[in-house]
């Protein structure tokens, strides 16, 4: 499966690299960016960290994915194994204005997948389709992540 997904992530530079996407960029950058956002496996609802305001790591990843070409974005939000990928492309995916396709606007809708959202220090269990329409979830739904 994994194998599977490498070989993804591989066309998707590949037909990218053609129609304007991250020429500049190397192909280990790219895959690297959404193996490292599926391993992480969290879903940060803001963009800073602790009491400096730094940005994290898995928001700089986001950042990157926001200048993937849009035709490789609305791939990854659609076949993606990891629902973190998946809704951090869909998010880039709106935030710059990109034509949805119906059908995974309605996958999106459907999704229950189920991810950890992390809002600062304060992190709950919830499902893609809730996320999808809410970037920031209610501070009571909330608890403290135990370390």
């Amino acid at each position: 499966m994994e194998t599977i997904n490498k070989t993804i992530c591989v066309l998707l530079f590949l037909f990218g690299a053609n129609s304007g996407f991250a020429q500049h960029v190397p192909i280990n950058t790219f895959l690297k960016t959404v193996e490292e956002m599926a391993a992480f496996n969290i879903y940060e609802t803001t963009c800073t960290v602790g009491y400096s305001n730094s940005y994290s790591t898995q928001y700089e990843r986001y950042k990157f994915l926001t200048q993937v070409n849009s035709e490789d974005l609305i791939l990854l939000a659609n076949t993606h194994k990891n629902p973190v990928v998946r809704l951090y492309a869909f998010q880039a995916i709106k935030k710059r204005n990109i034509e949805i396709p119906q059908a995974l606007i309605e996958k999106f809708k459907n999704d229950a997948s189920e991810v950890i959202s992390l809002q600062g220090c304060l992190a709950e269990n919830t499902t893609v389709n809730k996320l999808n329409n809410e970037i920031f979830m209610p501070l009571t739904t909330y608890k403290l992540v135990q370390q």
